[in-house]
């Protein structure tokens, strides 16, 4: 019998042994088989099996060869592993667990790990992070101590303005202050003004105006603004200054750097009226 090529048989086709396995020429196939026979071609190269009596069929591509071949279907596993496998060069290639396991070795697990190198962000945030409370962990934002700088601005005009600043205390009185906000604002940390309260007592009050808007933008001077008659600026003390906050009064449309801001305090009757000079506005900012 001529050679048989390289088929995984194993003499099994269809869950059941075959009767008989020859081969040879075509022309000396058996013209009428039994159930079970297998006949090998080897002029054509075809490998033939016969399922019921009297009939061949062509299985030769039915086989994977053991020098490799292509698949036409799935092939199930049964819960058996594939082995021996060489590393993978193609993107569909299979992988082992080893060459798996080292390419994970690359990445940072979300489990959390230890780099090996710098990361590069480009431009992009890391969110989420936890306080830093340890020398070298990182920090969130609000926990940074950002540098501030701070100016004065003395009122620059009012009805009655001596050395301590204008003064405010009766009827008409007003006191003027106008600063522009310098190029490197980026935020507001705070807006005072500073009193200086001719009077001890429970609370003062105040009429307090703001007005801003760019002062090169293309803005109308008091395109933004607030006004808030009769201010408490809470206790005061004699002859000791005061600031007060007026940030409420310009956080709805937020300043930004280039705004020109214009802030007058005037004389407001009330139970405690207006008794005190106005020296001026200080501004901190990041």
């Amino acid at each position: 019998m001529a050679d048989l090529p390289d088929y995984y048989t194993q003499a099994q086709i269809s869950e059941a042994e075959a009767a008989s396995f020859k081969g040879g020429a075509i022309a000396g196939r058996p013209l009428i088989p039994k159930a079970r026979d297998l006949y090998f071609a080897v002029d054509e190269g075809i490998l033939y099996y016969c399922i019921v009596d009297g009939a061949w069929e062509d299985i030769t591509y039915a086989c994977l060869l053991l020098a490799g071949g292509a698949m036409t279907g799935d092939i199930a596993m049964g819960g058996n592993w594939v082995t021996g496998l060489a590393d993978p060069a193609l993107a569909q290639d299979a992988a082992t667990m080893a060459y798996v396991l080292a390419g994970l070795a690359l990445y940072l697990p979300l489990a959390g790990g230890t780099m090996a190198g710098n990361i590069i962000m480009g431009g992009n945030k890391l969110t989420g992070l936890g306080a830093g409370v340890a020398a070298g962990e990182s920090v969130r934002y609000e926990q940074l101590e950002l540098a501030t700088k701070e100016f004065f601005v003395p009122v620059f005009g009012g009805t009655s303005i001596v050395a301590q600043g204008a003064l405010v205390d009766g009827g008409g009185d007003t006191a003027l202050m106008m600063l522009l906000v310098p190029q490197d604002f980026t935020a507001l940390t705070s807006i005072e003004i500073i009193f200086l309260p001719k009077e001890t007592g429970a609370s003062m009050h105040f009429t307090i105006n703001t007005r801003y808007g760019a002062y090169n933008g293309g803005e109308d001077y008091n395109v933004h603004g607030e006004a808030e008659p009769n201010r408490d600026i809470e206790a005061t003390v004699a002859d000791q200054n005061l600031p007060h906050s007026i940030a409420d009064l310009v956080d709805l449309s937020p300043m930004v750097a280039g705004d020109l801001l214009y802030v007058s305090v005037d004389y407001s009757a009330t139970v405690v009226d207006s008794n005190a000079w106005v020296r001026g506005i200080r501004l901190n900012y990041t």
